[in-house]
C-alpha cells in the first residue's frame, strides 16, 4: 500500500505541474517546455520546504524526548541519530550547502562545459568530436568529484562534525557514494590508502 501511495505522490508531483504549466504556457504564450521545466522547480522548492518544517518539527519533538529514548531511537534511525545537531560543530545546513556548491556544481559544469563549447563555438561534424567531448567532460568532472569531495570530507570533519554523520549528510545530498559503493572507492583519499597500502 505505501508503494501504491508513494507511486502516486511522484505521478502527482510530475503532472500536477505539467497541467499548470501547459495552462499557463497556453495563457502567456510561452514556451511550454520552459514553463515546465520552472514549474517543476517551483514545486521542488515548495516540497523543499515542507521537508524543512517537517524536520524543524522533528528536532523539536526529539528534544522533548529523555536522554534513554532519545538513544532508543537513535539506535534505531540514523535519521533521528542525526536530527539534532551536533554541539561544537558547524551548522549541517552549511557543511551540505558547502558540498553542493563546492563539489557537485562544479562537476555539473565540468561534465558540461566541453560538449557546450563543441557545440558552440566549433563546427564539427558528430557524432565522434561530441563523443569524445562528452568523455573528456565525465573524466574532468569524476577527477574534480575524486579530489573535492575528500577536502570536502576534511573540512567537514575539521568543523567538528563526527564522520559517520558527514557520510550521512553527504549521501542525503547526492554529494557521497554510499560506503563500500564502487565509486567511494575511487574518492581521492581512498585511491590514496590503496596505493600506500600495495607499497
Amino acid at each position: 500500500m505505501r508503494k501504491v501511495v508513494l507511486l502516486l505522490c511522484i505521478i502527482a508531483l510530475l503532472v500536477v505541474p505539467a497541467l499548470a504549466a501547459h495552462w499557463i504556457a497556453r495563457q502567456a504564450n510561452w514556451d511550454f517546455t520552459l514553463t515546465y521545466l520552472a514549474a517543476l522547480t517551483l514545486a521542488s522548492g515548495i516540497l523543499s520546504l515542507v521537508i524543512a518544517a517537517q524536520r524543524a518539527r522533528l528536532r523539536r519533538q526529539l528534544l522533548l524526548l529523555s536522554k534513554d529514548e532519545l538513544q532508543a531511537f537513535s539506535a534505531v534511525s540514523e535519521d533521528i541519530r542525526f536530527a539534532l545537531p551536533t554541539k561544537g560543530s558547524r551548522s549541517s545546513f552549511l557543511t551540505v550547502f558547502v558540498g553542493i556548491t563546492a563539489v557537485n556544481l562544479p562537476v555539473l559544469l565540468i561534465l558540461l562545459g566541453p560538449i557546450l563549447v563543441l557545440q558552440t563555438w566549433f563546427a564539427v561534424k558528430p557524432p565522434l568530436p561530441q563523443f569524445a567531448a562528452l568523455g573528456f567532460g565525465f573524466l574532468s568532472a569524476w577527477a574534480w568529484w575524486s579530489v573535492a569531495v575528500t577536502k570536502w570530507r576534511r573540512w567537514a570533519e575539521k568543523g567538528g562534525m563526527p564522520a559517520d554523520e558527514v557520510q550521512y549528510r553527504g549521501e542525503k545530498a547526492s554529494i557521497l557514494w554510499p560506503r563500500g559503493h564502487f565509486f567511494e572507492k575511487t574518492e581521492w583519499a581512498n585511491i590514496r590508502a590503496r596505493h600506500h597500502n600495495d607499497a
